[in-house]
């Protein structure tokens, strides 16, 4: 891999780690400096980004220079914003009563207590509903705008990929 190929790919990278921080940062200051409580479906939807922070930091920090690394890496980031993507809609119609959510979207109740702690859990554990919408804006959900932002994101890079040969190239090792 060349100067160049390799200043290319820790570009990607480092575009990919900032897309993919910029909605994690957000829902955490909504979520403790605004407390804004999510849901079970909103934490799916963390999950695809956090393997998209840990991907492009190990493609970064680990300088690495295989192509087919980089090349499986960069199309499981394309994939998780995709997978992000598709739990937002999910989420959405969930939020307009389009399906119902999944069975955890009622909240975790331990079912072993015993009658009084029970109760107690059930009395102390904050419900927070996925068919309710927490915060919107212009009409849009959070999960809407993830929806949105994980499939501009996904289409983009995959568009950016394909135009720059990026994931067409050969990936033979040199």
């Amino acid at each position: 891999m060349t100067i160049i190929q390799q200043s290319q790919t820790r570009s990607i990278f480092l575009y990919i780690f900032f897309l993919a921080l910029f909605p994690v940062i957000s829902v955490f200051i909504m979520q403790f400096g605004f407390d804004l409580k999510p849901c079970v479906l909103c934490h799916y939807q963390r999950y695809p980004y956090f393997l998209i922070l840990f991907l492009s930091l190990c493609v970064l920090i680990f300088n690495v220079t295989d192509h087919k690394f980089v090349f499986i890496a960069f199309m499981v980031c394309v994939l998780c914003f995709f997978i992000t993507a598709f739990i937002g809609f999910f989420h959405v119609g969930v939020e307009h009563h389009w399906w119902e959510g999944t069975a955890e979207c009622a909240g975790r109740i331990n079912i072993k207590l015993s009658p009084q702690e029970f109760i107690l859990q059930l009395t102390q554990q904050p419900i927070v509903r996925c068919d309710e919408v927490a915060w919107s804006f212009l009409g849009i959900s959070l999960a809407g705008y993830n929806f949105l932002y994980g499939s501009c994101c996904g289409i983009g890079l995959l568009y950016f990929g394909i135009k720059k040969e990026y994931v067409t190239h050969d990936h033979k090792s040199q």
